[in-house]
């Protein structure tokens, strides 16, 4: 259920199920616009009145036509307006991925960890914590509640984290062609742990993204076939449902994240297994690897990827691990255990079923995973895993994908033109960060974040009750 505008047109959007297409009808009084031909996304691109800012909506109701913020309670803020919302063709804006915009901003160091050489992100994300810390001080002084302070959105990219963890997913359509294509389940495996792989690149970014609120969706796509439904279910711990529709594959799951955190270095990963079905029935389950950031307060700022990949078939028997970071090759990396962060080595293999699920059982998500990852369960070799998760990935002597020759194979994912009322896209502080505004973006922030510890305050009031 979404709140919108309290005013003298109320907006009331109607979905009904039509044979083979979905029509909405929107009754905004006087006029109804039938969504086949006037999409979602073209309504409040415009300001619906003069105000004296191009990207200002509406200076007459506190929100435009879809908020999560509960616009009966407010009136118009000055400090606060409602945005225009963007149009599809800039918030599919393409992106670059490519080897020299990775070493524009990142410099390999020899330990093969991605030192950050971007100044102005560096500089944008300094004094932070500094910050946060006066800020609560400041909050304190005042007699008032600590946990209404927010981060500030100057750390921040004008994206939902939701809609950001796409970004690994931009080379499936390429793999998946081709796994649909074979029969055989080591080559689909291989497939899938490269279609994961293959991606991680895309996954740099080093600006923070917007926490989904609860109820927020996603809808949209990576090519012609592939379709994307997310939506945020759980705010305490933050879980993401989402399917991806694919032609002759489906996938589907949970992203629960999480993070360790600590003095001198975060690490960032998700728990959850990533549910793979064929239109065959054949069925796979994988994991993604965990990102490890260095010196977010004090010394060298740096980013790598850790952990291993998993992906098995349980029908099958078999299972893929691909460990990332390898000790060096020779006499004093053997001696010292020093590690290549961007090497990646593993195998594919026929797995002792008692083994594995006794692993499952293990309390703990990355516990478990270094169960899985020991290949204690394995008993036929069938294939070896090599590479570099920055270059490229091998099985045996055979090259599955390579960062020069597969660089036009991946598709950017895209906002759908008639999504959800309740899309990222239309979140305010979202948006004004998009239009550079960070003034606005900030206490529209705020305020989301004070609606959400208000609604979840008043579903455990009322818990138990109708």
């Amino acid at each position: 259920a979404r709140t919108l505008p309290n005013n003298k047109q109320p907006l009331v959007i109607q979905f009904k199920r039509m044979p083979r297409t979905r029509t909405a009808n929107f009754i905004h009084s006087p006029r109804t616009i039938i969504m086949d031909t006037y999409k979602i996304s073209n309504v409040g691109t415009k300001a619906k009145e003069k105000t004296g800012d191009p990207f200002i909506f509406t200076r007459e109701s506190p929100t435009a036509y879809f908020s999560f913020l509960n616009a009966s309670k407010h009136t118009f803020d000055y400090a606060r307006p409602p945005p225009i919302y963007m149009k599809l063709e800039d918030i599919n804006e393409k992106r670059n991925f490519s080897r020299e915009w990775i070493n524009g901003e990142f410099k390999l160091e020899k330990n093969g960890e991605l030192r950050v050489i971007n100044e102005d992100i560096k500089e944008r994300q300094s004094g932070v914590l500094k910050e946060v810390f006066k800020n609560m001080a400041n909050t304190l002084l005042e007699g008032k509640n600590i946990t209404g302070l927010s981060l500030p959105v100057r750390i921040f990219e004008p994206r939902s984290h939701m809609e950001r963890m796409l970004d690994d997913f931009h080379y499936f359509p390429f793999y998946m062609q081709r796994a649909v294509a074979s029969k055989d389940a080591v080559e689909r495996l291989a497939l899938i742990m490269s279609a994961v792989v293959s991606g991680l690149h895309h996954c740099l970014s080093q600006m923070k993204p917007f926490n989904p609120l609860l109820g927020e969706t996603f809808t949209g796509q990576i090519d012609a076939k592939t379709s994307i439904y997310l939506e945020h279910i759980n705010h305490h711990p933050p879980i993401t449902a989402y399917l991806i529709i694919g032609d002759g594959w489906k996938l589907h799951g949970k992203w629960l994240y999480n993070a360790e955190l600590g003095p001198m270095r975060t690490k960032t990963f998700n728990e959850g297994w990533s549910t793979l079905v064929f239109d065959d029935g054949d069925t796979y389950k994988f994991n993604q690897p965990a990102f490890v950031l260095k010196g977010l307060v004090i010394g060298t700022r740096t980013f790598k990827v850790v952990g291993s990949l998993i992906a098995f078939n349980e029908a099958k028997g078999i299972k893929g691990v691909l460990k990332f970071g390898e000790k060096k090759k020779g006499f004093m990396g053997s001696m010292l255990g020093s590690k290549k962060n961007d090497v990646v080595v593993g195998q594919v293999y026929k797995y002792d079923a008692g083994v594995h699920d006794e692993a499952l059982q293990e309390k703990g998500w990355l516990k478990m995973l270094e169960k899985l990852q020991s290949t204690s369960d394995a008993k036929d070799v069938l294939g070896k895993l090599s590479g570099n998760w920055l270059v490229e990935l091998k099985l045996n002597d055979k090259t599955l994908w390579n960062i020069d020759a597969n660089a036009g194979d991946y598709t950017q994912h895209a906002f759908g033109d008639n999504p959800l009322p309740s899309d990222c896209r239309f979140r305010e502080d979202i948006v004004w960060l998009s239009f550079g505004n960070e003034k606005y973006a900030q206490e529209w922030k705020t305020a989301l974040e004070v609606q959400q510890r208000e609604d979840r305050a008043n579903r455990n009031k009322n818990r138990g009750t109708q």
